[in-house]
């Protein structure tokens, strides 16, 4: 599982999404954000590996981990947001 969810595969989505039309976008987006969920977790366990393997704590690294996919989705909601209101 990679932890980046490549530039081209949201180019591709938007493109899908021009070509396909509205009826398609709901699909289209739940595609894309099922693709950035897997990386979200692959980033998230790769930090908890790394944080575990420095000495942290076990709760300690989840902490760690999980402030930072918090982090990571408010930003994709802040997108969304923005994209739902400027459409």
């Amino acid at each position: 599982m990679t932890s980046e969810v490549p530039r081209d595969e949201l180019k591709a989505a938007l493109a899908a999404r021009r070509e396909l039309g509205e009826e398609y976008e709901s699909a289209l987006v739940e595609s894309f954000m099922e693709k950035i969920d897997q990386a979200v977790e692959a980033r998230v366990q790769a930090q908890l590996a790394q944080a575990q393997s420095a000495g942290m704590p076990g709760a300690a690294a989840r902490a760690t981990a999980q402030a930072s996919h918090q982090q990571f989705v408010l930003g994709i909601v802040s997108l969304r947001a923005r994209w739902d209101r400027g459409h």
